[in-house]
């Protein structure tokens, strides 16, 4: 049985003059273990006294236990994905060895840094790179998509 159907009993309960306790009682009789708690009997009494008649959750603020409408997919990537860079793409390991046991105190310095270090490079460094790739992605051809070092 779900929450709205204890509800709707809750309210009959309600209806029929009985007192929180009563209704207590009444839904244990029938239910057993799967009855709200005291206090959530009570306040759904309060409710009802108010003169909210529905059964129905009302609508809050903050994220919801259930969507409406879907929401976007997470995709994840696999290791090798090709719509990624790998940490070893030429860039990348000699930033790292620049950055290697340095500390920063914030994501600004690590920024600049790293901005710094890309400017440094010349021209002929990411031709370089690129060039090297070439080779790479034929071997990755002949290979049929196995991985290549």
């Amino acid at each position: 049985m779900d929450k709205k159907e204890f509800r709707v009993r809750i309210k009959y309960c309600l209806l029929k003059g009985n007192n929180t306790v009563e209704a207590k009682t009444c839904l244990d009789a029938e239910f057993r273990d799967i009855v709200p708690g005291k206090s959530t009997i009570k306040d759904w009494y309060a409710k009802f006294r108010r003169g909210k008649m529905g059964t129905e959750d009302g609508e809050r603020n903050g994220y919801p236990k259930e969507t409406i409408h879907p929401v976007k997919n997470h995709h994840h990537h696999p290791p090798y994905s090709p719509d990624l860079a790998p940490s070893d793409y030429f860039p990348f390991s000699d930033l790292k060895r620049m950055l290697a046991g340095k500390k920063f105190s914030s994501n600004e310095e690590v920024i600049d840094e790293t901005e710094a270090y890309f400017d440094a490079k010349k021209t002929s460094y990411y031709k370089n790179g690129i060039q090297k790739l070439e080779g790479l992605y034929n071997q990755c051809i002949t290979f049929e998509g196995n991985y290549v070092e």
